[in-house]
């Protein structure tokens, strides 16, 4: 509601109560539970009650409000696949914050328990108390879910091992472990991780942001290149040192599955693109995520060199990488060679082009334009403003 937003008005009204309650499933719903805030609270559980009992998507956030709320309306989702919950500290009013933690990490076990179908669960920003770790892992043990993400939720290392036998079960397929400052991947050597008995249920594995090491990255690139199941890899905003990228080399070389890597904002430099991403390509890649690295027109020739033995990559992104017209041009020219070539989307944001790079473009944008191929581009000075390609979008 545009005249909500202009007032900063975020109470739900008569006409959004009436909404909720004609929506049909299947529904996914990311609520503010703050805007619950000022309504009568009797009025919002029994009029949207029958809504929440269809939900099978449900993405929440929550700060200084009644946990009771949240509890009452998310415990009657019983159709519910996939939960998401948010916790925003209250830096203004620290006690009752800390009193929310103390419910909601109360709470948790209790929602696990009661949401039967719930395949997905993700917890991020809330600091889980020692105490209540044990009744978390016997719930997350009895569960049915095969995703989960604990993000930014343990301060010491000692709170996550008390969290490890929920991995003797194996019944997760996707696991988020993101913004953690001890050495995951180090800790999970001997369970879901471990390379020797490998465990082929799993698809998705992220680490971002979770400082990690050489030996870290050892046991990553270990069990990527035994797993035949692993699609998805995120270790994004991690730094990787020149040893670091020769060790995670052996992993693109050697995987029989993976599809998805995400090592944006790495540290990685021009010559150490090559460790990674060697000439002889990969069967499998599809979506490379390089952003934020330094790589320059010397990575992006080897980028380029790695492309063309790898036939399967359908996106890549290189946003704010020290690209230049030399190694654009390099990138370019291999795509519009390779007739064997799959790639669909390519983000050059925020490098040094010029308007000469464009003339290049140009040249193949018919043959572009028939393989739907787009490159997303920052607008170039001397540009027309009638500029046009159909395989580029200026932003």
């Amino acid at each position: 509601n545009e005249e909500k937003k202009e007032n900063n008005n975020t109470d739900l009204g008569e006409n959004d109560i009436e909404f909720l309650k004609i929506i049909k499933p299947p529904l996914e719903l990311d609520i503010n539970f703050n805007k619950l805030l000022n309504q009568d609270y009797n009025l919002v559980k029994y009029q949207v009650h029958n809504v929440f009992s269809k939900l099978r998507e449900l993405s929440i956030s929550i700060s200084n409000i009644p946990i009771f709320l949240v509890y009452s309306l998310i415990i009657n989702c019983q159709n519910l696949a996939s939960l998401k919950i948010t916790y925003i500290k209250d830096e203004s009013n620290p006690d009752v914050d800390k009193d929310n933690v103390i419910k909601f990490n109360y709470i948790c076990p209790i929602l696990l328990k009661y949401l039967k179908k719930l395949e997905s669960f993700s917890l991020i920003n809330l600091s889980l108390s020692t105490n209540k770790l044990p009744t978390l892992v016997e719930s997350l043990k009895s569960s049915n879910l095969k995703k989960l993400a604990l993000i930014n939720c343990f301060t010491k290392k000692e709170d996550f091992n008390l969290i490890l036998p929920i991995f003797s079960n194996n019944i997760f397929t996707e696991i988020d472990f993101s913004n953690h400052n001890f050495h995951i991947p180090s800790l999970l050597n001997t369970s879901i991780l471990n390379s020797q008995t490998i465990n082929e249920k799993i698809t998705s594995i992220r680490f971002n942001n979770c400082e990690l090491n050489e030996d870290d990255i050892k046991v990553i690139t270990n069990f990527v290149a035994a797993s035949n199941n692993l699609k998805v890899l995120d270790i994004g905003k991690n730094i990787l040192s020149p040893l670091a990228c020769s060790t995670f080399g052996y992993c693109t070389a050697k995987t029989n599955s993976l599809e998805t890597l995400r090592i944006n904002e790495c540290g990685i430099t021009g010559e150490n693109v090559l460790f990674i991403f060697n000439a002889r390509g990969s069967k499998t890649l599809k979506h490379i995520n390089l952003n934020g690295n330094e790589i320059g027109d010397i990575g992006l020739v080897s980028i380029s060199a790695f492309m063309k033995k790898s036939s399967e990559i359908e996106s890549i992104e290189l946003e704010n990488c020290g690209g230049t017209n030399m190694g654009f041009s390099n990138l370019v020219i291999m795509i519009q060679n390779n007739i064997n070539c799959k790639i669909k989307y390519v983000n050059f944001h925020k490098n040094n082009l010029t308007i000469e790079s464009l003339d290049l473009l140009k040249a193949f944008n018919e043959t572009f334009k028939k393989r739907k191929l787009v490159f997303a581009l920052d607008k170039i000075e001397g540009m027309n403003e009638n500029y046009d390609l159909d395989c580029a979008i200026f932003t």
